[in-house]
């Protein structure tokens, strides 16, 4: 007989702003949010503490930026992951062309990480897992860097942003996120022994990448009924809208919606009728 499946709903861009960690914070209480990704260097980072620290049933891990703001680490010690003004570039098509282009050093990643992953701890949160703002961690050199980190910070979790290639997608996301799909999937068959002989755990399988700013009952009750065995990650992105968010929130990501979707009663029928069970990284 297959073990109760389990879910774990993780909300990203904890730390973000106050507004995103409110909305996060309703979907734990009164949704099925039981994970969240703490942005280390963002804006919101205390705030996010506190309320992390108010409800202690919320696993926290890391969500590892390279993407937005400036870093933890001093930045002459890590130049090949900032621009000239000492900040990340704001977008990750910059840091892929640095990789392709083998300009990002692997020891200056693991620092910045190491960074991260200390001012988490160090805020009194033992981090659960570590994922990366992005999924910039399929790049090999970035996914080497992070499990690198993670590991010398003691934490044995890490995403692995597979997503189930016949699961359906928005009408008009099918081509380019059908092909983003297809390209992650490798990507992570890429690092998947890399991931394996570290010994680093991960869900078996990932959903919410397609239809990011897009979830609705209709599309959670799909991933609940196809979840049949083993863990399952849905990757959420709840928040109420601040001048901080709204800056770094781009076009199409609804995360208020998310909020009502999340926290909606009928989803704990769904995940009972289904047998499925709520966790976090912390009980993989």
């Amino acid at each position: 007989m297959n073990a109760q499946p389990r879910l774990i709903v993780n909300a990203d861009d904890f730390g973000l702003s106050t507004g995103v960690n409110r909305g996060i914070v309703e979907c734990y209480r009164n949704g099925i949010v039981r994970s969240a990704t703490l942005m280390a260097n963002m804006h919101g980072f205390d705030d996010a503490v506190e309320r992390a620290r108010n409800n202690p049933g919320l696993g926290v891990g890391v969500h590892l930026n390279l993407s937005w703001g400036r870093p933890i680490e001093v930045p002459e010690r890590v130049p090949s992951l900032l621009t000239d003004d000492g900040r990340f570039p704001g977008t990750s098509v910059p840091l892929v062309l640095r990789s392709m282009m083998g300009k990002l050093r692997h020891r200056e990643l693991v620092k910045e990480f190491r960074a991260q992953i200390r001012r988490v701890r160090a805020a009194g949160i033992i981090p659960t897992h570590v994922d990366t703002h992005k999924h910039l961690h399929l790049l090999p050199i970035i996914f080497r860097a992070a499990i690198t980190a993670a590991l010398r910070e003691g934490i044995n979790a890490i995403r692995l942003p597979r997503e189930r290639l016949l699961f359906p997608l928005p009408h008009d996301r099918r081509f380019f996120h059908g092909a983003r799909r297809l390209t992650m999937t490798a990507l992570c068959m890429v690092t998947h022994r890399y991931r394996s002989q570290r010994g680093m755990r991960t869900p078996d399988n990932l959903s919410g990448i397609g239809w990011e700013g897009r979830l609705d009952e209709h599309c959670l009750s799909r991933i609940v009924s196809s979840h049949r065995s083993g863990v399952l990650e849905l990757m959420v992105h709840p928040g109420f809208d601040d001048s901080t968010s709204q800056h770094f929130t781009r076009r199409g990501l609804h995360r208020k919606k998310e909020i009502e979707v999340l926290t909606n009663p009928r989803c704990f029928s769904l995940l009972s009728q289904h047998g499925i069970k709520l966790v976090h990284y912390g009980t993989l």
